[in-house]
């Protein structure tokens, strides 16, 4: 079988574009660039996504329109624009998307409910103790132990019953998880 050769030159020039393209938008960091990058965010696919969003969210201090552009982006039909746009808003701080991370907690995307979970954790915000707890129960390990941490680190004390159970989760991750919790809230087993 022979190499199309279009393919041979082309790989390594849209390799370049892409570095070029990354480098640059990691330098975006003014209230002008905001659109452009919202555009990527919800209109391109692939690893500028990631770029993109975490652009927004580091203007994000400095602008609501960052902030607005990344919650939207949270209800994009792609996935990778919910989860670049979740993390986003976990390292921007932005309390202002509690509600709509809470909401991404029951999006059909494990990655998307995993972004959400860690930027709750960061947010580190009392409102999503409840949708978090309903983690515990997802089928998904990764999430359910995430969810514990998220939940230990948050200090509610509504998660202590939930977080006991979690001790005889079916996965030694997750109980480990629900161990490290219950510690930072306080309680020792016996």
């Amino acid at each position: 079988m022979q190499a199309d050769i279009s393919q041979i030159i082309i790989s390594p020039i849209k390799r370049l574009i892409l570095w070029l393209s990354k480098r640059n938008i990691t330098k975006l960091e003014k209230e002008e660039d905001i659109e452009g990058l919202a555009e990527i965010l919800c209109g391109t696919s692939g690893e500028l996504r990631l770029d993109a969003a975490l652009a927004l969210g580091r203007i994000g201090g400095k602008s609501a329109m960052a902030m607005d552009s990344l919650i939207y982006a949270l209800r994009d039909n792609e996935r990778d624009a919910r989860r670049c746009a979740a993390i986003a808003l976990g390292e921007a701080g932005c309390h202002k998307a509690v509600t709509p991370l809470i909401m991404r907690l029951r999006d059909d995307d494990d990655g998307v409910r995993k972004a959400a979970i860690v930027s709750l954790d960061k947010l580190s915000d009392h409102e999503a103790v409840e949708r978090l707890i309903d983690c515990l129960n997802d089928p998904d390990p990764s999430i359910r132990g995430k969810a514990a941490w998220a939940l230990g680190k948050i200090g509610d004390l509504r998660a202590i019953d939930p977080l006991i159970l979690g001790l005889n989760d079916k996965d030694p991750n997750v109980a480990y998880e629900a161990n490290r919790a219950l510690y930072c809230l306080g309680w020792n087993r016996l």
